[in-house]
């Protein structure tokens, strides 16, 4: 599966939506970035975080879209994207080994589809647009995972990705990686 174009994730098996109907991520090159567009069907049991834009850590316990970049040499990158302009990037020296910090070139620029012209469609619809540098495309060739959580009301949490490993949601292990960054 290549890394640009429109996919669908799954929710995982066991940890479901309550009431959202898909979850979708277009992936797409303008210029000197890649644009990805998070878009979340029947959204109105969605509980958006109210984080500003900063860099915040521990994003993926509520709502939060991501992207795993894992290049042929060892180690992967982990991108937390969070409505409202929150975000958060790591590397890893290897599965779950290493954190720390990645620095990108630029901070990436979000636009929550609920603050512009496209708020009428919510809660039907909700998108969250990225436009992230495209020094993450230096980790070519590579691997890819694109996932989100999405919190809903009354607690339930739901895992979405392009694919699963068996057992519990975890989007750092190998089975995710499956789109190709040529």
């Amino acid at each position: 599966m290549e890394f640009f174009g429109k996919h669908r994730l799954h929710p995982h098996p066991e940890h479901g939506p309550d009431s959202l109907k898909s979850v979708e991520v277009e992936v797409s090159r303008q210029g000197d970035a890649v644009i990805l567009t998070y878009a979340v069907k029947f959204a109105d049991s969605v509980i958006f975080p109210a984080f500003g834009q900063e860099r915040r850590d521990n994003l993926w316990q509520g709502t939060c879209f991501e992207l795993f970049i894992r290049p042929e040499s060892r180690g992967y990158v982990e991108l937390n994207l969070a409505p409202l302009s929150a975000w958060n990037a790591y590397s890893f020296a290897d599965w779950r080994m290493g954190r720390r910090g990645f620095q990108l070139d630029r901070e990436p620029q979000m636009i929550d589809s609920r603050l512009d012209d496209r708020k009428e469609r919510f809660p039907n619809r909700y998108e969250l647009d990225v436009l992230v540098s495209a020094d993450i495309l230096s980790l070519a060739p590579a691997t890819a995972s694109l996932t989100a959580v999405i919190e809903e009301e009354g607690g339930r949490i739901s895992y979405w990705a392009l694919a699963h490993p068996p057992g519990t949601p975890n989007f750092h292990h190998a089975d995710c990686f499956v789109a190709r960054l040529p």
